[in-house]
């Protein structure tokens, strides 16, 4: 039997880009709460979030560690790539550096 973080791996986890990846994942939970009964949601979407959280939290790890890449493809002693901002007004030590891609929120 094929374990719904198997699923989740051959599905989701090929998708390199992670807000790609957690749009794809939200429109599966989003069809899954479609099925539940409109009185119902509220009370189970709690659990729900969770559930898919844990979820996609077990998948994402269990890939790492078998791999022992991360999901961009990297290794996991590599960080992220920098680059050069320039120097701000008052610079201390390595704030002279910035990701090249912003973390979006």
């Amino acid at each position: 039997m094929i374990s719904h973080i198997q699923i989740l791996q051959d599905r989701f986890l090929s998708i390199a880009n992670k807000h790609k990846r957690q749009e794809e994942f939200e429109k599966v939970k989003e069809e899954y709460v479609a099925t539940i009964a409109e009185e119902k949601q509220e009370e189970l979407l709690p659990i729900i979030n969770r559930y898919f959280n844990d979820t996609e939290y077990e998948a994402v790890r269990n890939c790492v560690l078998e791999t022992r890449k991360r999901l961009d493809g990297r290794g996991l002693t590599r960080s992220g790539d920098l680059e050069r901002s320039g120097l701000p007004p008052c610079a201390h030590g390595s704030a002279i550096f910035t990701r090249v891609k912003p973390r979006r929120w």
